[in-house]
């Protein structure tokens, strides 16, 4: 499906700069042919209007000059400015050449081509592409004057059309590798959120699947037992009771997670739910729950909580964060460990810090700790009980922070152990 999307993308791009370079290259054109054609119609204006005033300044003046044939559209002719001059007879059945005005030749049979056309024209200018000439039709002082010029004073336009095509056909090669380049480029999200909803569709299928598999064993069992006591197969009821519980854990944790990541839910309706919170007596509540886990496994858990901090929010959400995060690292930590809890101020921030002397977070999973659906134990081994998890605890607490305008972030090294720490704004 992403491929197919990026390849759509590939086409909208390239489809788009063609159309854009196309109408440009068109857009050149047109205006460099409609320049041209306006300069040529001034200029053969001004050698009409100065032959009308007798104005004998023309080179075919000097002696020995022999004017260049124009028009017929002839390969081996250059561009070329002269002009031939001519006027309507009074009959209108002829054009009579004004020779003193005229600096260009015009065959015969190129002339005999397009006589009744310039007869039977308007004023105007006009462009005859078979003949190869420029005509400018002028009535001035009861007669009509005809100046005409080579077509190759306004085919510029054409000298230019072809390198602009070799140059639009270059920029598109540099949009296809520009397009498969950002293309790769933007879908990296989608694709990253892909593969992370896809593990997490299997994930919760085996972990909803295992569960389910007992449960079904566990009533198989049941149902061969009819004549037995209850009592009898408490083992069984209470392996369903169990297995019952972690799939609601599972399902709690996804619709936990769809609440707070909620695009519908505005900033507005978000802050409605705060109130206020004493965020020191919540963390020396939340750790004290911890005090017996840590005596049973002989570690040692120091609360270091700073008196009168007070922060602005939901607290059921905020209390769910810290448990998940305390609870997380009773999780890792292995035996003896120090697990630190610190309540502080700095500024504007309430800040919440949680330490394991001894547990390490591999590189690798450390930039992933706090992705949606990911866990560090691939194998997914339900015998290892102590290090199930579904992989959603710290991508919520992430969001928690996030929804409450804070910060959360991890290190982790062999030397210092791991620390994770919550930055919340106090309430003013």
């Amino acid at each position: 499906m992403l491929n197919k999307l990026r390849n759509k993308f590939i086409i909208i791009l390239l489809s788009f700069t063609s159309i854009v370079l196309i109408l440009g290259t068109i857009a050149i054109c047109a205006i460099l042919y409609k320049t041209e054609l306006d300069n040529e119609d001034l200029r053969l204006t001004q050698i009409i209007e100065e032959s009308v005033n007798n104005v004998n300044n023309m080179p075919n003046n000097e002696e020995g000059y022999v004017p260049p044939e124009i028009g017929g559209r002839s390969p081996e002719k250059p561009m070329n400015n002269p002009v031939s001059v001519f006027m309507q007879n009074e009959i209108g059945e002829a054009i009579i050449p004004v020779s003193a005005f005229t600096t260009a030749t015009i065959s015969q049979n190129v002339l005999s081509s397009v006589q009744d056309k310039i007869i039977n024209s308007e004023n105007g200018i006009y462009v005859l592409e078979d003949s190869g000439l420029v005509i400018k039709k002028l009535y001035q002082r009861d007669k009509y004057y005809i100046a005409i010029s080579d077509i190759g004073n306004i085919t510029y336009w054409k000298n230019i059309f072809w390198p602009l095509v070799f140059g639009d056909i270059a920029i598109l090669l540099i949009f296809f590798v520009l397009s498969i380049y950002l293309s790769k480029w933007s879908l990296k999200p989608v694709k990253e959120s892909w593969d992370k909803q896809k593990q997490f569709i299997a994930d919760a299928s085996h972990d909803l699947k295992t569960p389910l598999a007992v449960i079904m064993a566990n009533n198989q069992i049941l149902e061969t037992s009819k004549d037995k006591l209850i009592s009898e197969e408490m083992q069984w009821i209470d392996s369903n009771q169990s297995e019952s519980e972690k799939m609601l854990e599972l399902i709690n944790a996804m619709l936990d997670l769809a609440r707070i990541e909620n695009p519908s839910l505005t900033k507005q309706e978000l802050l409605k739910q705060f109130e206020t919170i004493n965020l020191s007596n919540l963390v020396e509540l939340c750790c004290l729950q911890f005090d017996s886990v840590a005596f049973e496994r002989n570690l040692t858990f120091n609360v270091n909580v700073e008196k009168e901090i007070f922060i602005y929010g939901i607290e059921t959400k905020i209390a769910n964060m810290i448990d998940t995060i305390i609870s997380n690292s009773f999780k890792y930590a292995p035996d003896k460990d120090t697990i630190t809890v610190n309540l502080k101020t700095n500024n504007k921030w309430a800040i919440i810090e949680m330490c394991n002397e001894k547990s390490v977070i591999s590189k690798e999973d450390l930039p992933h700790v706090f992705d949606r659906f990911y866990r560090s134990d691939k194998s997914r081994k339900r015998a290892d009980e102590k290090h199930q998890s579904h992989g959603l605890g710290l991508a919520i607490s992430k969001s928690i922070v996030e929804i409450h305008g804070g910060e959360i972030s991890v290190k982790s090294s062999a030397q210092q152990g791991t620390a994770f720490t919550v930055k919340l704004p106090i309430k003013k």
